[in-house]
C-alpha cells in the first residue's frame, strides 16, 4: 500500500514510538514538501529524515496545478473550520489531498487526522484514515494488540494530540474485534 500523509499521523507515530510499524503498514509514504516546517516545529524532522533514508518516506513537491488545487482546498477547509478560519492553517492537509486527487502519485490511502480534511476527502471519494485507523489495521494484521492501540493513542493524547476518550475507546474496540476476526 502507498499513502500520502500530512503531518498529524506521522507525528502521532513518532510521539507513540510507532514509526517502526509504519513499514508494516505501507511500502511508501509520500509527504508534501510544504509540511516540512511543521515537522521542524514539532522537532520531528530528524525522525522523518530517518524514514526517508530507509526509503519509507519520500518528500514530494507539488507542481503548479497541485499547488493551486491545494489553495482552493485550504479555503474550503477553512470554511468548514470555525475555530481555524485562516486557510494557511490548513495547507498541510490541503497539499496532501491535492497530491492524492491529482493522481500524479499513485496512492491507495490518504493519511490525515483532522476531521474537516477527513470529511472533505470522503466527499471527494478519497480513501482516508488517521493514525488511529493505521493502528487498528496493524492490530488486525497481528502486529500489535488492542491494548497497545489504546496505549499508543493515550501517549499521543498526553503529549497534546487531540484524540478524545471516545475515539481511543472506539479504536480499542475495533482493534479487539478485528484481531478476533483475523485470529
Amino acid at each position: 500500500m502507498r499513502c500520502i500523509a500530512n503531518t498529524g499521523p506521522l507525528i502521532s507515530a513518532f510521539q507513540s514510538e510507532s514509526e517502526s510499524l509504519l513499514g508494516d503498514f505501507s511500502e511508501r509514504i509520500y509527504v508534501p514538501s510544504g509540511a516540512l516546517p511543521e515537522y521542524e516545529r514539532h522537532g520531528a524532522r530528524p525522525l522523518l529524515r530517518a524514514l526517508e533514508s530507509r526509503g519509507l518516506v519520500e518528500v514530494v513537491s507539488l507542481d503548479p496545478v497541485e499547488s493551486e488545487t491545494a489553495v482552493v482546498l485550504a479555503r474550503r477547509l477553512a470554511g468548514q473550520s470555525p475555530n481555524r478560519p485562516d486557510p494557511t492553517d490548513h495547507m498541510g492537509e490541503a497539499e496532501a489531498l491535492a497530491l492524492f486527487t491529482a493522481g500524479r502519485i499513485r496512492a491507495d490511502l490518504l493519511l490525515v487526522d483532522e476531521l474537516p480534511a477527513r470529511a472533505l476527502a470522503m466527499e471527494l471519494d478519497v480513501p482516508v484514515a488517521g493514525f488511529p485507523g493505521v493502528l487498528v489495521r496493524l492490530a488486525a494484521r497481528g502486529r500489535i494488540s488492542a491494548v497497545e492501540v489504546r496505549a499508543r493513542l493515550e501517549v499521543c493524547r498526553s503529549l497534546g494530540t487531540h484524540y478524545s476518550q471516545a475515539l481511543i475507546d472506539e479504536a480499542h474496540r475495533l482493534a479487539a474485534k478485528r484481531s478476533e476476526e483475523e485470529g
